[in-house]
Order: structure tokens, then C-alpha cells, then sequence
């Protein structure tokens, strides 16, 4: 219906974006963000979201009182697959303050597994302050292992200047977390941390 209202689409856009995703119909908005969550997987594609200004709008409404749960789970794989892009990535940290974004909302540790694993630097501390504010609000041990793990994943991929820096960061985590949870989950990180470096 909404596609032969108009003589043309404009492909410069994700077409109809805004008209299915403020229908009064779920259904519409979960189809669109699920187009769009399967769809972007290249430079191209993260291209056509900027220029509609999905990324502004979904995180707008990830925070409503009328996102539903499996919107906002859509959500969160549209910016985790954003994420994989490098230039998306980039966009999302400083453009669009995802990680101070983060820092309010609930969100599935894919987003931070994947921002751990392709973040090669952290000038401003940021993600280093959003993983340790994770870690400190854990429910479970295997959630902080997750979350060490990530800690991990991050300081690997620094270059070599800021991995002392970020090893005494790990150590002061460490003994944190040998205090809260006991002493196997610091036990089992330390040998995963000597094995790596």
C-alpha cells in the first residue's frame, strides 16, 4: 500500500522507513527494523541508515515506554551488526555517543563482546568506564567472566603503549573481582590472561 502511493521510490534512503516505522501497526515497525537488521552488511548499507537518520531515531526509541521488548531486541542487533563496520562503529562511538547511550540502557552483551573485539582504542576511557560500570552491576559469575573476557578481548587489541596501562586496569579488576565473586573466577581469568600475553 504504502509503495504505490508514490510514482517512485527514493533509493538514496531506506525507502518508506519513517511511515512503517511510526505506523500505529507493531507488526510494520518490527518488519522494517527486521529488513534492516538482516540487510546491513556493508559500508553501502550502513550509508543508506545514516542518511535517514535511523540510528538517532532508534536510539530515541529504545529508551520509550512504547518500544516493546522484541523491538528493542531488534534494536540491539541493528546497532550490533553496525558495530561490525568500521565506519558505523566509528559513527555510533563519536557521533551518536553510543557508549554513554550504553551506559543508561539495558543491553545483551553481544554489543559489548563486539565493541571489545573491534574497538582498537579508547582515548577518552570510555568503553574501558562502560565495561568496569558492567562488571560492578553483575548478577552472576558467569556474567562477569563474560564481561572479564571482554575486558580481554579489548586490551589484545590495543597497541602495545597502552597494554602496561590497561594490565594494571586488569589487575586492580581482578582483585575486585576476587573480592565479590571468590577467588576461581580471578583464578580462571589470570591463567587465560598469562596465556595470552
Amino acid at each position: 500500500m504504502y509503495f504505490i502511493a508514490k510514482p517512485a521510490l527514493d533509493l538514496t534512503k531506506v525507502p518508506e522507513f519513517l511511515v512503517l516505522f511510526h505506523s500505529e501497526n507493531e507488526y510494520n515497525r518490527e518488519w522494517i527494523l527486521t529488513i534492516i537488521r538482516d540487510g546491513l552488511n556493508t559500508l553501502q548499507d550502513w550509508t543508506l541508515c545514516d542518511r535517514t537518520v535511523i540510528f538517532k531515531i532508534l536510539f530515541t526509541y529504545y529508551t520509550s515506554s512504547l518500544c516493546s521488548r522484541n523491538t528493542q531486541s531488534l534494536i540491539c542487533d541493528i546497532i550490533n551488526k553496525c558495530l561490525h563496520i568500521d565506519k558505523g562503529r566509528y559513527y555510533l562511538i563519536n557521533g551518536q555517543g553510543l557508549l554513554s547511550w550504553l551506559k543508561d540502557v539495558n543491553y545483551p552483551m553481544s554489543i559489548l563482546e563486539t565493541l571489545s573485539k573491534h574497538q582498537k582504542s579508547d582515548p577518552n576511557g570510555f568503553l574501558q568506564t562502560l565495561l568496569l560500570h558492567r562488571l560492578l552491576h553483575s548478577k552472576s559469575k558467569e556474567e562477569t567472566q563474560q564481561i572479564l573476557t571482554c575486558i580481554l578481548e579489548f586490551i589484545k587489541g590495543n597497541s602495545a603503549e597502552h597494554v602496561s596501562i590497561l594490565l594494571s586496569w586488569l589487575n586492580t579488576i581482578l582483585t575486585f573481582v576476587d573480592k565479590q565473586f571468590g577467588y576461581d573466577v580471578a583464578v580462571k581469568l589470570t591463567k587465560v590472561h598469562h596465556t595470552t600475553y
